[in-house]
């Protein structure tokens, strides 16, 4: 069997998880004041967690991504132009009013 690697958060779930050749990463989410810090800290979140298998942004394939305002959109939009450059990622976008904070998963 293969091993399985997991790395822990202090809640009830691992921010990432191998498995073979795979990496599945968890729930992440950025701190900040405003959407832009929260987004910046999130991508940062996602290259530590990345790194611990010595694995890039550039090694996704898919995000989820739940937003709280629709005008986020285009803040996010841009935002994955400048750090994910060239990278043809799938996205997929969850518009969650009552929500009060942008994850990535």
């Amino acid at each position: 069997m293969t091993e399985v690697k997991r790395i822990p958060t202090p809640f009830s779930y691992s921010s990432a998880v191998a498995a073979g050749d795979f990496v599945f990463l968890g729930l992440h989410r950025g701190f900040g004041d405003d959407f832009t810090t929260q987004l910046d800290d999130t991508f940062s979140n996602l290259k530590k967690t990345l790194a611990e298998f010595d694995l890039t942004l550039a090694h996704l394939v898919k995000v989820n991504v739940w937003l709280k305002h629709i005008e986020d959109v285009r803040v996010t939009n841009s935002a994955f132009a400048t750090t994910l450059k060239k990278i043809n990622i799938r996205q997929e976008w969850v518009l969650l009013q009552s929500l009060s904070m942008m994850i990535v998963s």
